[in-house]
């Protein structure tokens, strides 16, 4: 058997362990993981108009942690120093009348990044309603996620909404708002509850590229449960993505070996599985009324 030390997402060390071995030890020197620092440049602009946008808050982080924010200069550039390498999430937010970035970039140990302008388009919104299978509002979690920044070879960041009532507003029952997006095409999911496992992950794609949309309908359905199984006892399991008609509708990284149920309607869909940004598995499935279990090989 193999034992990884791990720093984020990536490996420090691996070691092979002799079968019966009780304790591993790892020495990792301050000099080698300062080496392994990142430096990030950027410059924040209007999508519209190209003007660079100050003082906005720009950070890298990876959900559990972060270095801080760094506002833009006049000039819309920002510098991030000593950044941890690994999958990390590039956020940025702050900026008035603008939509609320978020976009996976991965750096490699000890290297430096120009990622050039990052366009950000003026705030739009999403504004509907959740009904149930009878066509009645449903007060229900969504989610929401950006499909021009999607990849299969990286999680699905999303976005939530919820419709409840918020800062003060009375929502009519079942009624939404998806707010601080940009211009582009959004997936709105129903969220998955774990004492309520039964709505299906039905996708509701919406087009914002002309402005605010409303009175968007998104319908609860029934789903079948498809479980699964991840094999062997990698430390780092691949990201496996699932897309159903060509959109992608779920995308995690497998921590572990236990099952993870979904819900899905009956219908045909692609399964992928990466690792470090390259597919190194694809297969079709399909779903019908009974419980589907897909073993996920290492």
């Amino acid at each position: 058997a193999y034992v990884s030390a791990l720093r984020g997402s990536v490996v420090l060390q691996t070691k092979q362990v002799p079968e019966g071995t009780a304790e591993v030890e790892f020495v990792i020197s301050p000099e080698d993981l300062t080496r392994m620092r990142c430096e990030v440049k950027l410059r924040v602009v209007d999508a519209l108009t190209n003007a660079p946008i100050k003082n906005v808050g720009v950070e890298l982080n990876d959900r559990q942690s972060g270095d801080g924010r760094t506002l833009t200069g006049d000039d819309g550039t920002a510098t991030l120093k000593n950044q941890p390498p690994g999958l990390r999430i590039l956020a940025i937010r702050g900026a008035g009348g603008y939509e609320y970035f978020e976009e996976y970039r991965r750096l490699e140990p000890g290297k430096s990044y120009d990622f050039g302008d990052v366009r950000l388009s003026p705030a739009v919104t999403i504004h509907g309603t959740i009904v149930d299978p009878d066509g009645k509002p449903a007060d229900w979690p969504l989610s929401f996620y950006k499909l021009d920044r999607v990849s299969p070879t990286e999680p699905m960041s999303f976005g939530y909404s919820s419709t409840y009532q918020r800062a003060g507003v009375k929502w009519e029952p079942g009624e939404f708002e998806v707010g601080d997006i940009g211009r582009g095409h959004y997936l709105l999911l129903p969220g998955q509850k774990q004492d309520e496992a039964g709505w299906a992950l039905t996708p509701t794609v919406v087009d914002t590229t002309a402005g605010s949309v409303e009175n968007i309908c998104v319908q609860l359905r029934r789903g079948t449960a498809v479980i699964l199984e991840p094999q062997g006892a990698e430390a780092w399991q691949p990201v496996v993505a699932i897309a159903s008609q060509g959109t992608l509708i779920w995308a995690r990284r497998i921590w572990s070996r236990g099952p993870i149920r979904l819900n899905l309607v009956p219908g045909e869909f692609t399964l992928t599985a990466a690792h470090n940004d390259r597919v190194t598995r694809t297969q079709t499935f399909t779903v019908g009324t009974e419980p589907l279990r897909i073993p996920l090989p290492p």
